[in-house]
């Protein structure tokens, strides 16, 4: 199954891009859904990143083992593409894409390819719920001039 969600950010498409690529940017658009324990994911994503994790869910319930490669970043077109998987995930091919509005304005997609099995339903439920949160936390770090720590 896919989904792929889209927002219009008020920031510049090269500043969301910037901000695509840092692991602290990813830390917090998912921060309160999920979060990372992680020792070996660079500061800034690039071509063949990879890195295994513990997933944690609302920071309390611990999930699995996840995993994940940066198969591609296209400056270009300001695309990223990922290859993950873990638990019962046996695949969430994640691309991020941004694309400029005009001048102070790009759509942002999360476009994900999900397989997991008889849970693949949960599963798109739950990616569908959790890339518009992260769109609104995108927002909120916009609105603060990507100023997080």
């Amino acid at each position: 199954m896919r989904a792929a969600i889209t927002s219009v950010f008020d920031t510049s498409a090269e500043k969301s891009w910037e901000n695509a690529k840092l692991r602290k940017t990813m830390f917090y658009i998912c921060d309160g859904l999920l979060s990372f324990k992680t020792h070996n994911l660079p500061e800034k994503f690039v071509n063949g990143s990879e890195a295994q994790c513990k997933i944690w869910f609302f920071r309390i319930l611990p999930g699995w083992k996840h995993n994940w490669w940066i198969k591609n970043i296209d400056p270009i077109r300001m695309k990223i593409d990922s290859e993950e998987y873990g638990g019962l995930v046996k695949r969430w091919n994640h691309i991020i894409k941004i694309e400029s509005l005009k001048d102070k304005q790009c759509f942002y997609t999360d476009d994900v390819e999900i397989k997991a099995g008889l849970v693949t339903p949960g599963a798109w439920l739950w990616a569908n719920a959790f890339y518009r949160y992260r769109q609104r936390r995108w927002k909120k770090l916009i609105n603060v001039g990507f100023n997080v720590a």
